[in-house]
């Protein structure tokens, strides 16, 4: 017996090197169980009101020392069968012992009252939102029954405003008469009315019926209401921004989703996102919260809002404000997130239960572990769980799974509450709460009688099952962490039938939890004989489990270091190594698979020229795109981004040229050369080519005449702030768009009398209102909402008197666009002071150049800002302050960043979304982790460590 327990806790251990076992699955065990917000399952269906729980005996088998429940002692009447495991399970979807109850019975957490509480804080909600608790002068039953007869006799005579009258006139009806009211033909014919007059309404108009329909409580799937809903699409340009967080609210409250009039919302909030009050703020973000829909780029510009008014914001408008961003699932920067825990802290004990788990929400689905939160909540939590509903119990103790914050006082009050109340949970709500204690692995004083509880709680809520079949595998794994195996339960959850199910019915795949469910049974269920997974299925589990632990490894500085010790190992960066590597590992974590050393070589062999076919594929299928390395460490960032496109498998062939007056590779033939590569290829990335201070013959630089010749008249250079790096001013998003084929930089200079220069300034009506419309079509499209032109029309009354009225004239052309002119003296001071008013800015050549440079160093210098030049027919991608850094040179100092994120968008620019992205996430996940920082940003790394941690957070692509 000694010997087999050994053996069993052998298997147990080495099951930590394999995805296929429970070890492994508790030693990594968060599979990201906050990515199954999936709905919410309105309306909850729930078993009968709180009951004292059924005690489940367990019989211990001596010889794996495991719980296995079987139903012959968990659930009387159910009969199991260890010689039919290959037949159906006898637990059954439609099983009459599981009996459901009508929705009034259900504890709900998210009470529709509770989530608006933060409405009645501040009297500026009450004109952007609706209140139902406000009284009008009660209608009489004679009065409405006279304006439903004028209705029948007028019909089609009755004005728009009559009918609107009328609409509001009927709202004010006793409750009591509203089904009365709604039965009545009288009342149909006038909705159909109004339907036909709805082009006559103005706003008020149609926000009064709205009002009138929801006090009488028009159906949501009322048809009518698709024509409302198309008026409302029409008049939202027309609404200020409280009518439209008013009519967005109206629609909440009649429980219709109007999912194109929020698209046309948002895209009224892209250009006027800046213009929100404190207020309007928060309501917008639970609006969007409640229909969880929203872009990501507006969720960032409203996080940046958030920073404005993180000073005025009370404590249940942070609980709104984390919900909203929870259920659109977008995440806070840990910045925002570290400023709410620090305003929670300081006042939690006077923070409403709601508003608390909505923020511990927040935290869960972000991973920010503010510690002081942590242990406030330590000491609030286990004196507010009993007063809690079963779903803010689950949200908290889901946070302290997801974050591995093990607090004894908070899992044991949870566990002394669910049993007497364990009706009231969902099925995602059992299923989330044994996960989470399962997976930190903790044991509550009363165990017995609280997993007895929510086992049994498991067999009567298997119609929920049916409907969700998700949340079964995950009530298995939680309880197979806790060493509790319910055999009947297992072997339903393993048979055909409802894997099938699972497939069928979940968009989720779930083949991660069956096959560890299986592989978790197969090793601490030796006697187990019921239901496993087909060989099909646990093959593709076990490759499943394979690129999910790769991917996750791939994303952790110490894998990625460790793979760097490998390489070095092995000879220096030899990819076909690595591969062989790559296999290797693989086989020896292959579950319990006794061919795998035998067909390892084999199987590295194919890999290997499967990989290299692929490859042959992408160069004939690659795009050219000209490279210029220029001078200083042009050549280092280079080689950094042949790097880490090689590592990302980018579908691109660099024609490499060279052009300097520095190093004596400069020359006609040499430009010729470069400008038919690029007119021939249309796409280029160049590094700065450094331009001599010395006269020697010829005014314009080959930089200029480059640029010239290929008519790049658009310089575009986007400041944004890197997550994870902070700088003097954050959340910055401003765009510097500047004309650089005319003005200062026109190299028309000469000497008119002795030691008198005269240098022209050049500025044309056409260019400047090429320049002008460049910016604002960028604003366009890109959602900004202003645009400010920089000059100095005061001094320069002609010259950038004329850019000025260029870009006056061209604004009349965008009304939607609000447009600001600044002297461009006063604008250097107003970016430094409060760059957050700028949003697009639009100047001419030497203007920009300064501004570029200056703006760069709001969020970190040279080294971090990407830049691009267009025409009308190329493109160009550099770094957005054009700098040699002369003396870093062989140094292996210089920042990469700014020349990856500039041929990141050079990618995005050629379609390659997804390589694009891929990169770009690199960069910016390296920055965040803050452990790979080059000198310019604090740190101490060198562009090759840069490189190779960049190329560590690269997504893996196939094995």
């Amino acid at each position: 017996m000694a010997a087999t327990l050994k053996s069993l806790k052998l298997l147990r251990y080495r099951a930590l090197c394999s995805p296929s076992a429970c070890g492994a699955a508790r030693s990594v065990s968060y599979w990201n169980v906050s990515s199954k917000q999936h709905g919410g399952q309105d309306p909850p269906e729930h078993i009968s009101l709180c009951h004292s729980a059924k005690r489940v005996k367990n019989i211990c088998s001596t010889f794996s020392s495991r719980r296995i429940l079987t139903t012959s002692s968990a659930c009387p009447g159910l009969e199991f069968s260890k010689t039919s495991s290959s037949k159906a399970s006898t637990l059954q979807l439609d099983s009459p012992r599981a009996t459901r109850v009508d929705e009034e019975d259900v504890e709900v957490f998210d009470s529709f009252a509770n989530i608006r509480v933060f409405l009645q804080l501040r009297p500026e909600y009450r004109v952007h939102s609706y209140n139902a608790s406000e009284t009008s002068q009660l209608l009489s039953v004679s009065e409405s029954e006279l304006i439903l007869h004028k209705v029948t006799v007028y019909q089609n005579k009755l004005q728009a405003q009559v009918i609107v009258d009328y609409l509001c006139k009927l709202s004010s009806l006793p409750a009591e008469q509203h089904p009365v009211l709604l039965r009545s033909t009288s009342f149909a014919l006038l909705c159909q009315l109004s339907v036909k007059k709805i082009q006559l309404f103005d706003t008020q108009d149609l926000i009064n019926v709205l009002k009138a329909f929801v006090i009488l409580g028009i159906p949501h799937f009322h048809s009518m209401l698709d024509v409302y809903e198309t008026k409302c699409c029409h008049q939202v340009w027309e609404m200020s921004m409280d009518q439209l967080l008013l009519v967005a609210d109206l629609w909440r409250y009649l429980g219709r989703k109007v999912p194109r009039f929020l698209n046309i919302f948002s895209s009224y909030l892209n250009l006027h996102w800046k213009d929100l009050s404190l207020s309007q703020l928060v309501h917008l973000i639970y609006v969007i919260g409640e229909n969880r829909q929203v872009s990501q780029d507006l969720m960032q510009k409203l996080e940046s809002l958030i920073l404005k008014y993180i000073d005025l914001i009370n404590l249940e408008e942070v609980g709104t404000i984390c919900l909203g961003f929870f259920k659109s699932k977008t995440s806070l920067s840990e910045f925002v997130m570290r400023k709410i825990g620090d305003l929670a802290c300081a006042n939690m004990q006077h923070l409403s239960s709601h508003a608390l788990v909505n923020i511990v929400k927040m935290f869960r689905f972000t991973h920010v572990d503010h510690v002081n939160f942590m242990k406030q909540l330590g000491e609030i939590a286990p004196q507010r769980i009993p007063s809690l509903g079963v779903q803010g119990v689950m949200h908290l103790t889901l946070y302290c799974s997801a974050l591995r914050f093990l607090d004894e006082g908070v899992m044991n009050a949870v566990a002394a509450s669910l049993p007497c109340r364990v009706a009231h949970c969902r099925s995602k709500d059992v299923a989330k709460i044994l996960w989470s204690f399962g997976t930190l692995n903790y044991k509550p004083p009363n165990a017995e009688e609280f997993y007895s509880s929510l086992i049994n709680e498991i067999h009567r809520k298997m119609p929920e099952f049916n409907q969700y079949p998700e949340h079964l595998p995950t009530c298995l794994l939680g309880l197979a962490f806790s060493e509790y195996f319910p055999v009947e339960l297992i072997d339903f959850a393993l048979s055909p039938g409802f894997v099938r199910l699972a497939q069928e019915r979940t968009k989720f795949n779930l083949i991660k939890e069956l096959y560890t469910l299986d592989g978790t049974v197969g090793i601490e269920c030796p006697d187990y004989r019921g239901n496993r997974l087909s060989t099909h299925l646990q093959q593709e589990g076990s490759e499943f489990l394979w690129n999910l632990a790769e991917k996750d490894m791939n994303s952790k500085p110490e894998f990625v270091e460790t793979l760097f010790l490998l390489e070095t190992m092995l000879g220096g960066g030899n990819m076909a190594a690595l591969s062989g590597v790559r296999w290797l590992t693989r086989a020896l974590v292959s579950a319990g698979n006794p061919g795998a050393w035998r067909g390892l070589s084999t199987s590295a062999a194919a890999h290997a020229a499967s990989r290299s076919q692929a490859e042959d594929v992408r160069v004939e299928g690659s795009f050219p795109v000209t490279m210029l390395p220029g001078d200083g460490v042009g050549p280092e960032l280079m080689h950094a981004v042949k790097e880490v496109f090689k590592a990302a498998a980018v579908p691109v062939e660099f024609q490499e040229h060279h052009l300097s007056e520095v190093q004596n590779m400069a020359s006609e033939e040499k430009l010729e050369q470069v400008l038919s590569s690029m007119k021939e290829n249309k796409v280029a990335i160049i590094g700065k080519i450094h331009t001599p201070m010395e006269y020697k013959g010829e005014l314009a630089s080959y930089d200029m005449r480059l640029r010239r010749k290929l008519d790049l008249f658009a310089n575009v250079v986007h400041v944004k702030s890197l997550p994870g790096y902070m700088t003097r001013h954050n959340n910055l998003d401003l765009v510097i768009i500047r004309e650089q084929t005319e003005g200062e930089y026109s190299s028309l200079e000469h000497e008119s009398a002795r030691g008198v220069i005269e240098c022209l300034k050049i500025v044309t009506r056409a260019k400047s209102q090429r320049i002008a419309k460049f910016a604002f079509d960028y604003a366009t499209k890109k959602g900004r909402s202003k645009v400010t032109a920089v000059h100095k029309a005061n001094i320069m009354k002609l010259g950038d008197g004329l850019f000025l009225q260029c870009c006056e004239e061209v604004a009349e052309l965008y009304p939607k666009i609000k447009f600001e002119t600044m002297i461009i003296d006063n604008c250097c001071m107003q970016l430094v002071q409060n760059p957050y008013q700028f949003d697009v800015l639009v100047m001419p050549n030497l203007y920009g150049n300064i501004i570029d440079n200056l703006a760069a160093g709001l969020v970190g210098g040279a080294g971090v800002v990407p830049g691009e030049s267009y025409s009308a027919e190329y493109a160009v991608f550099e770094t957005g302050a054009r700098h040699p850094f002369a003396q870093a040179v062989g140094r292996n100092i210089a920042n990469p960043t700014a020349m990856l994120l500039s041929a990141s968008n050079m990618l995005r620019h050629l379609n390659l979304e997804y390589h694009s992205n891929m990169i770009a996430d690199a960069v910016k996940k390296v920055i965040k982790v803050g452990k790979v920082r080059t000198r310019d940003m604090g740190g101490y790394s060198t562009t090759t460590d840069f490189i190779k941690s960049v190329i560590g957070h690269l997504h893996p692509h196939g094995s």
